[in-house]
């Protein structure tokens, strides 16, 4: 089984330096860095088996990652033509509707 290849869409950056930001700014650049880390690892992850992750209800091409202890979820695709990858399409905290993604790839097709 082939390892898969982790692509951040520019989305997904800027989602992650909002998230980076607010933890500096409560919890200090120390705690914030070891947070970051924890998503980073989780969605590593994902270079290994990210079948094992749900499909979302509102997409056939769009899966899930729930990020272990923390309120947050990558949302991703899969691609194995010509390279086994994974594009990471948005990370959101738990508690956001998914309202605005469901509109936002609606006729949105994987690669």
């Amino acid at each position: 089984m082939s390892d898969y290849h982790i692509e951040y869409s520019p989305e997904s950056q800027l989602n992650l330096e909002k998230i980076a930001q607010y933890y500096v700014d409560v919890l200090g650049y120390e705690q914030a860095m070891n947070l970051m880390e924890r998503i980073f690892v989780a969605i590593d992850s994902l270079s290994f088996m990210p079948m094992r992750c749900p499909k979302v209800h509102w997409h056939s091409h769009i899966h899930k990652l729930v990020v272990p202890s923390l309120p947050y979820v990558a949302y991703f695709t899969i691609s194995q033509n010509p390279i086994n990858r994974v594009e990471i399409l948005q990370i959101m905290h738990g508690s956001k509707s998914d309202a605005k993604l469901i509109e936002h790839y609606q006729g949105f097709t994987a690669f």
